[in-house]
């Protein structure tokens, strides 16, 4: 998804890459860069560091996660929307042994007052291990099943047989996701064994 708009300061793309572990080895994610192209394939931005993100990224084999902004990236002066745009995206790749699931439960999602999506659930170490850092992450789409956006937060040193209550809020959300476009939104709970 490349969702390209004005801004207070210019014009700038939100943009959201699918990812899909298509190795035989669990993976982790880490330093994202996300590129994009004007319409004969020049690449106009090349951004990695602040702003860019994974989530979830931590990926079992066969697993799909994404690459996203947090904010709109600017494009150069002279590029405006309407424009036939292409993004692409990388990431470090480290294997690890595994990556784990925990279990989500009482999940909702709700309107903050300003039509930022704000989801709520419980995430449960039902593991024999305490878990330093559990990645929840939580996609957001529209009624055709396209992606609107990514958020992504963290629960850390959860022991055994505990559970937390967390909120992903959506205030880093492409500005199209809103939730008057919501219609189904999904969540996930991992974090890696090495």
């Amino acid at each position: 998804m490349i969702d390209v708009h004005g801004t207070d300061t210019g014009v700038g793309a939100d943009v959201v890459i699918q990812v899909k572990n298509t190795g035989n080895v669990p993976l982790i994610l880490s330093n994202p860069t996300i590129r994009i192209a004007n319409e004969s394939g020049t690449v106009i931005v090349d951004e990695s560091g602040n702003g860019i993100f994974t989530g979830p990224s931590y990926l079992r084999v066969g697993d799909i996660g994404f690459i996203y902004t947090s904010g709109p990236l600017p494009l150069p002066e002279g590029y405006f929307p309407g424009y036939d745009y292409k993004a692409q995206a990388t990431a470090d790749l480290t294997a690890c042994k595994e990556v784990y699931e925990y279990p989500i439960s009482n999940l909702s999602i709700s309107d903050d007052g300003r039509g930022v999506p704000m989801v709520s659930g419980t995430v449960t170490n039902d593991d024999s291990e305490t878990a330093k850092l559990i990645e929840v992450s939580v996609m957001f789409l529209d009624n055709e099943g396209k992606m609107l956006g990514v958020a992504s937060d963290v629960v850390v040193n959860l022991a055994p047989g505990a559970s937390q209550n967390f909120t992903v809020d959506g205030y880093t959300l492409p500005v199209s996701c809103t939730m008057a476009v919501i219609s189904n939104y999904d969540a996930i709970a991992v974090a890696p064994k090495r």
